[in-house]
């Protein structure tokens, strides 16, 4: 009888493991999915954006993270954390729930990252055009670079605004435009990389910018319009699902069904003697 009950404690113990193990794997696999901070999600989780309150979810979160040689963030700290505690809990309860949250974590964190990546992008690339002729305006009334990018700071709103405060607040310290102007498509996107080719070469080499912009613009809003267009002929494939599923049963039921049963009925009346 001992023997059976040390064998069944070690088990327990082995179990208990196990559920840490699937937590922290949970939890890295989230911090991972998540990312460094600001690579593709533009500045809504930036480091330094915000400053919460710390708690011991953050404290958690950041040994994880610090294990994975990530760098510090409230937000991504306190996510990590809070994964970390839901899935021990689960643990307690049972072994395949906890392993069956941990999924269901790490999955919820790449739907979402990607959710959250794809309307940066689409942001970026709806503003693009107007950027370009806030650059051609400020360019051609006969600003530098420097001077056209804090103006075009001013005027626009949104991601474009934060990226372009945060290259003034670099070129403050003394670095040169230039490079600080070539690691912005890294932060809006790659979408953006042939404004900051042109302004870069004007920067370093004085290259005329005017036509290339006006060019620019015309084509980034013939790219808006054929991705809208793209869109549109996505959307009747898009209510497919919908409507065989939701629109459709309920169109049999109010309308066939009724007259399967009336036809039942006559059917049993004119049998019966």
């Amino acid at each position: 009888m001992d023997l059976v009950d040390g064998t069944s404690a070690v088990a327990d113990v082995t179990a208990g493991l196990s559920v840490l193990m699937a937590a922290g794997v949970a939890a890295i696999a989230l911090s991972i999915v998540r990312g460094p901070v600001g690579r593709s999600c533009g500045f809504s989780v930036q480091a330094g954006s915000s400053t919460p309150r710390r708690s011991g979810l953050s404290f958690v979160g950041r040994w994880v993270r610090a294990m994975l040689g990530q760098p510090a963030n409230a937000v991504l700290d306190r996510v990590v954390g809070r994964a970390m505690v839901v899935v021990a809990v689960m643990a307690f309860i049972h072994v395949g729930l906890a392993v069956l949250v941990s999924f269901t974590i790490w999955g919820h964190s790449m739907v979402r990252r990607r959710r959250t990546a794809r309307q940066h992008e689409e942001k970026v690339s709806a503003g693009l055009a107007d950027v370009i002729d806030l650059f051609a305006v400020a360019l051609l009334s006969g600003n530098t670079v420097a001077e056209a990018t804090e103006q075009v700071c001013e005027w626009s709103e949104g991601d474009f605004a934060d990226a372009f405060a945060w290259c003034n607040r670099r070129v403050s310290t003394g670095l040169p435009l230039g490079d600080v102007l070539e690691s912005l498509p890294a932060r809006l996107g790659q979408q953006t990389r042939p404004l900051i080719a042109a302004l870069v070469s004007t920067e370093r080499h004085g290259a005329p910018i005017a036509a290339n912009l006006a060019q620019l613009a015309a084509e980034t809003r013939s790219d808006r319009r054929r991705q809208a267009e793209a869109s549109a002929r996505r959307l009747p494939v898009e209510l497919l699902f919908p409507l065989v599923v939701c629109v459709l049963p309920a169109f049999l039921l109010v309308t066939v069904v009724p007259v399967i049963v009336e036809t039942v009925s006559n059917l049993q009346i004119t049998a019966s003697p």
